[in-house]
């Protein structure tokens, strides 16, 4: 292969992979992060696009600590009440649940 069609090859490769990571990052800027949350009297709750709603709730009366003042759940819709409750949880451990119910199967 002649030394500008070498090049030219690369040059197409490298605005390939430059689409390819554009995309990945876009589609990270529309996930949901702990600042997405408004919290009113000591809860959060955000309903997700695949059906689920998250609540988020820290203060008395929850399974929280110092370090570690929120707890998360997760509500199926078009139910009141959930057993999938995870205590003990920081800020980033908040953004981390969000990203895994996002990726959770639409609820159908």
């Amino acid at each position: 292969m002649e030394k500008s069609k070498r090049r030219r090859f690369r040059r197409l490769s490298l605005v390939g992979s430059m689409r390819e990571h554009r995309l990945i990052t876009a589609s990270v800027k529309t996930k949901k992060t702990f600042k997405d949350l408004s919290f009113k009297d000591n809860q959060a709750s955000l309903k997700m696009k695949n059906g689920y709603t998250v609540v988020v709730r820290t203060g008395k009366g929850t399974a929280t600590t110092v370090g570690s003042p929120y707890e998360f759940e997760v509500i199926p819709m078009n139910s009141i009440i959930s057993d999938d409750i995870i205590g003990y949880c920081s800020e980033d451990d908040v953004t981390q649940l969000l990203h895994d119910v996002q990726a959770l199967p639409k609820i159908k």
